[in-house]
């Protein structure tokens, strides 16, 4: 039988999956296990890991996955090592507490057969909170998409959302939790900034506008959906309460990313400031830890150090 166009296409490339996970097992296998429901099948899994324990082998033995150790330098490193390793024409990053409709591969694959200057594409973050799905951003989100994205000229899935729930779109920004890229685009951009540390906000926002501006563009497909078991606000504040360097990396990863991409130019630096600090206000509220609120304000003032230092040696 003869192959049609649409299957000779798909069959010309292949992807690797690269997972950097913090071994939530649960999660991890429901992301497993919809990989391989999946239509398109050309595709490797590499998982990269602080922790390769017995449970993280027979998961990877059980779904036939690569297993890498990231040596704990973060989730870039994890990242970059990950396309180092990979083979796969399409690389595509997942978050371990994702799992993906059975036709979310094939439908991110087929996008970049339709023109060469595709240089990403991402699917429909779906969130679910509690096992309900939840349609609705938190209100830190939308804050930050308010006071940073639009304030900076920047189109990202979270502005998307409400505009076109059926049609492809052009986007700045795709979501880090499902997010595939051409593999020789981000060697030539060379991979992750592995300056952001720790958390990592903002990493992949940074990926996205450094393809752009190679001369790419961005997709956003909406009927790729991918179900995001994650609540970020609950996980930061149940998971880091106690540990207010958490905190200092994030203020520090998301200010340096602002000032290495010139969007606090764009907002002015008192605002930005302001923002932060009403953001520092809320997680020091939400953790009853005022220690939280002083290692924030630090961290934004580290990221700005860090993104003229940057600024200053990229010239």
């Amino acid at each position: 039988m003869s192959m049609t166009s649409r299957e000779r296409a798909l069959r010309e490339i292949s992807a690797s999956i690269v997972v950097a996970t913090s071994s939530r097992y649960r999660l991890l296998e429901g992301l497993l296990k919809s990989l391989q429901d999946q239509t398109f099948r050309n595709f490797e899994v590499i998982l990269v890991c602080i922790n390769i324990d017995k449970k993280m082998r027979e998961l990877s033995l059980k779904y036939g996955a690569k297993l890498l150790k990231d040596e704990g330098k973060g989730r870039c490193y994890a990242r970059n090592l990950g396309i180092k390793e990979a083979e796969g024409t399409i690389v595509i990053f997942l978050d371990d507490d994702v799992a993906l409709e059975k036709d979310w591969l094939e439908l991110i694959v087929k996008n970049f057969n339709l023109n060469p200057r595709l240089g990403g594409a991402g699917g429909n973050p779906i969130t679910v909170k509690d096992g309900k799905v939840s349609s609705h951003l938190t209100i830190y989100e939308i804050i930050y998409d308010l006071m940073i994205n639009k304030a900076a000229g920047l189109a990202g899935w979270q502005a998307w959302q409400g505009k076109s729930r059926f049609y492809k779109a052009k986007v700045d920004i795709l979501s880090g939790s499902n997010m595939a890229f051409r593999r020789d685009v981000l060697l030539q951009i060379g991979g992750f900034d592995e300056n952001f540390y720790g958390p990592s906000l903002g990493e992949d926002v940074d990926l996205c506008l450094r393809v752009i501006k190679e001369g790419y563009y961005l997709i956003l497909d909406p009927k790729a959906k991918a179900y995001h078991y994650s609540d970020h606000i609950q996980r930061w504040s149940a998971f880091h309460k106690n540990d207010p360097s958490f905190f200092f990396a994030l203020a520090d990863n998301q200010t340096y990313w602002s000032v290495k991409h010139q969007i606090v130019r764009g907002l002015k630096w008192l605002p930005y400031v302001l923002f932060r600090f009403l953001i520092a206000l809320y997680f020091m509220l939400r953790t009853r830890n005022i220690r939280i609120f002083f290692s924030y304000i630090k961290g934004i003032v580290k990221g700005r150090i860090r993104g003229k230092f940057w600024a200053y040696y990229s010239l």
